[in-house]
C-alpha cells in the first residue's frame, strides 16, 4: 500500500517550479536585525574609572561579555 502511494506522490522539478513561482510570497521572510541602544549622561561619564573599577566590573559580570557564534552572510549575485 505505501509503495502505491509513494509513486502518486512523485511532483516534478518543473511542478515545484510552477508552485513557488505562484506562491513565490508565501517563501519570502522580512530582512531581520537586532539593535541595542545605550542611554549615556554627560555628567556621569566625565567621573574618573581606575582600571581596577574596569577589572573588577568585568569579573562579575563576565556572562555579559559573550556573544554568539555568528556566520557571515553570503549573497550569490545569479540568485535574487
Amino acid at each position: 500500500m505505501l509503495t502505491r502511494w509513494r509513486r502518486s506522490s512523485l511532483v516534478t522539478e518543473q511542478e515545484i517550479a510552477s508552485y513557488y513561482e505562484q506562491n513565490k510570497n508565501n517563501f519570502m521572510t522580512p530582512e531581520q536585525f537586532r539593535v541595542s541602544y545605550i542611554k549615556l549622561d554627560a555628567a556621569t561619564m566625565q567621573q574618573p574609572v581606575s582600571d581596577a573599577d574596569i577589572q573588577s566590573y568585568y569579573d562579575q559580570h563576565q556572562d555579559q561579555f559573550t556573544q554568539a557564534q555568528a556566520y557571515p552572510l553570503q549573497h550569490h549575485p545569479d540568485q535574487n
